[in-house]
């Protein structure tokens, strides 16, 4: 399981994206707080890996042009946190990334008005 985790953790630090932000709900009239950690690539089975380590959802992104095909690998909210504390020892770049986000998730208000 170490060699997957390591394995995991050189792959998100070099193609993860880590943010946290508001995302509108029109029907409710309110902005929700959201923690998400993605990795898109033309290749599905290492996005396929990701999703067997650490859950998660797989989605298609259309391609547009002559561009290939695109997966993308998301985890949200606990399970960023979760993930994280997994690949800690083996992160050499995202770490600090992942830390202020989460700090960021973990403070300020949980929902705003439109």
């Amino acid at each position: 399981m170490s060699t997957d985790l390591a394995w995991a953790a050189g792959f998100i630090d070099g193609e993860g994206s880590i943010g946290c932000w508001y995302m509108a709900h029109k029907a409710r009239g309110k902005r929700y707080k959201r923690l998400s950690l993605t990795v898109a690539q033309t290749a599905l089975p290492p996005l396929e890996k990701l999703r067997e380590l650490f859950g998660g959802y797989l989605t298609e992104i259309k391609p547009r042009g002559a561009r290939k095909r695109t997966w993308q690998w998301c985890v949200r909210d606990a399970g960023v946190v979760d993930t994280w504390e997994k690949l800690k020892p083996y992160l050499m770049h995202k770490d600090e990334q992942f830390k202020e986000a989460i700090a960021t998730y973990n403070t300020g208000p949980t929902s705003l008005p439109l």
